[in-house]
């Protein structure tokens, strides 16, 4: 009877394997995206400018660059639980110090230590990669996108309440969450990496016993190169809209931290209600390759359109927009770079994906607080544009595993 029900219980997921990554993802995006308002309150509370506030995002994602290819590759060699638990002790700790900061040193020192142990997300990519077969992978790329999505939804609003505490209301409740992380990986995670499990081929294990922490070998292939490309110039045009979304939002239109934390959250419930009723259907009636193309096409439009808005409705729909398109092309170019590799590579490979991610992170609030800073709102959503369209270019180059 006890093994029948357990079974009716995850009746409707494909993979429960991977409902521990889901519920950890969503926990820890949670805790990022708390202390999204509170970005222009660093000035006013550290005295930073503009641009440090966008160097002190930046300084995060600076460290997560080689961190991450180190824990998705130890991952693939000495197994994902193990590495996350890691890398989630380290977050936890990025956290308590950023609660108890009292100057823009201690700021930077806590998104420091976040960035080293920020090894996360690629290893949740790459529990997908172990236990879904290529033709569910996109629609399971796109249930961590939606853990992504809720979790960043629900962040700011609770970032919102949490405002009167200043920065230890959020600092400590985003360890709460962090520590929540740990115990779901400690008691419900299980093992899915093949070599440790005992499913892996005698190959792979030659292989992954064999391979280096830090690997950059992948980039000599054809397929991988292109689609890590592809992926970096998408999400630097991303991470310059979605760093600087307080920034803008302040800047723009005066609103304050409680304001701004509301605005994302409503913004995000809409978000949600898109990707729920919206992008199924539409994956299922044109498949991953024309679903992407529509996303490249409302990227490029939303961006441009931020070149001529004056109206925060109009800013509000543009969030959207841009919600809806990276549902639209995200999962499908990370299944697809999924698919460029083998099992016994999909730490590695996803490694090097949140490396691009990483890159992107360390142009995006930068390169985005300096721009809104300018007098003429042109040069904001027109870099955004041109990197899109090149990635809509980069997407139109044959890979050799779908063409022979």
């Amino acid at each position: 009877m006890t093994p029948n029900r357990k079974k009716k219980a995850f009746l409707h997921f494909k993979h429960p394997d991977i409902i521990p990554m889901y519920i950890s993802t969503f926990i820890d995006i949670i805790g990022y995206s708390i202390l999204i308002p509170f970005l222009p309150q660093f000035s006013s509370d550290y005295g930073a400018s503009l641009l440090q506030v966008g160097l002190l995002l930046s300084a995060n994602s600076l460290f997560s660059l080689f961190g991450n290819i180190v824990w998705g590759s130890l991952s693939d060699k000495f197994g994902r639980k193990p590495i996350l638990l890691i890398c989630q002790a380290g977050t936890l700790a990025g956290f308590l110090i950023l609660a108890f900061s009292t100057n823009l040193t201690m700021l930077f020192i806590s998104r420091i230590v976040d960035g080293i142990f920020g090894g996360n997300y690629p290893i949740a990519k790459a529990v997908v990669g172990d236990v879904v077969p290529p033709i569910d992978r996109s629609k399971e790329m796109a249930n961590i996108g939606l853990a992504w999505t809720i979790g960043n939804m629900i962040g700011p609003g609770i970032g919102a309440l949490l405002a009167r505490f200043g920065i230890m209301g959020p600092g400590l409740m985003a360890s709460g969450l962090s520590l929540m992380t740990i115990l779901i990986t400690i008691f419900i995670f299980k093992e899915t990496n093949p070599l440790v499990n005992g499913t892996a081929t005698a190959d792979e294990v030659q292989r992954l016993q064999s391979r280096r922490a830090i690997s950059f070998s992948l980039l000599k292939e054809h397929d991988p190169r292109v689609l890590l490309m592809q992926i970096l110039t998408n999400n630097i045009a991303f991470y310059i809209f979605i760093t600087t979304v307080s920034i803008f939002a302040a800047e723009r239109f005066q609103l304050t931290t409680v304001q701004i934390g509301w605005m994302i959250t409503s913004m995000g419930v809409v978000k949600l209600l898109v990707r729920l009723f919206i992008f199924n259907p539409l994956l299922q009636a044109l498949g991953d390759v024309k679903t992407a193309l529509l996303g490249f096409a409302v990227f490029i439009g939303s961006y441009t359109w931020l070149t001529l808005l004056n109206n925060l409705w109009e800013y509000m729909v543009v969030f959207v927009l841009v919600g809806f398109a990276t549902s639209c092309t995200l999962p499908v170019m990370t299944a697809r770079l999924s698919g460029s590799v083998g099992k016994d590579k999909q730490g590695e490979i996803m490694g090097l994906n949140t490396a691009a991610d990483n890159v992107s992170q360390i142009i995006g609030p930068s390169v985005g607080s300096y721009l809104i800073s300018l007098p003429t709102g042109f040069a904001y959503g027109l870099s955004m544009a041109g990197f899109s369209l090149l990635t809509a270019l980069f997407s139109r180059i044959p890979l050799k595993s779908e063409t022979g």
